[in-house]
């Protein structure tokens, strides 16, 4: 980044905890750029992505309290929350850029259920953010939705299925 370039919120909060979003889109490129899977990136980049960020929230809680109940479920809560602010964002770029408003919300409802399932997947287990839980992912985006819709406003909602 250009030093005359001001840093967003997003990516001070990212770099803080420890750029989950930049190892959850390295951990899904590795697995699913191989040419005939690319449908599969965008759903496992978001449960991904959620999935870092959770983990990473609930390191970042004091005394062990990351790996209890509530802090599990206030890593999720907050991730969602986070990932809600990201849609926003992006959804305000794409309607300056003139897509339908419709396809927006179409677009971003599939984003934050799959930002949903990660948050998920991110409570359970260890707090790794690592490749671990690349299994439960995998199984996970083949019934979420692809997040992506033409410019007709048509998504294409196989779920991912093999």
């Amino acid at each position: 980044m250009s030093p005359l370039q001001q840093r967003t919120f997003e990516s001070k909060v990212n770099e803080w905890m420890g750029s989950p979003k930049n190892k959850a889109v390295k951990n899904v490129v590795s697995r699913y750029d191989k040419g005939n899977t690319i449908d599969k990136l965008d759903s496992a980049r978001h449960a991904t992505s959620s999935q870092y960020t959770t983990e990473a929230l609930r390191n970042k809680m004091p005394f062990g309290l990351g790996n209890s109940l509530f802090g599990r479920g206030l890593a999720a809560a907050s991730t969602n929350l986070l990932g809600l602010g990201h849609e926003v964002k992006g959804a305000y770029n794409q309607y300056k850029k003139g897509k339908p408003v419709v396809n927006i919300i179409k677009e971003s409802a599939e984003d934050l259920t799959n930002n949903f399932a990660g948050s998920i997947i991110g409570a359970y287990g260890n707090s790794n953010m690592d490749k671990s839980k690349n299994k439960i992912v995998d199984k996970a985006i083949n019934y979420l939705p692809d997040g992506k819709v033409d410019d007709k406003g048509k998504t294409n909602n196989r779920y991912n299925t093999k």
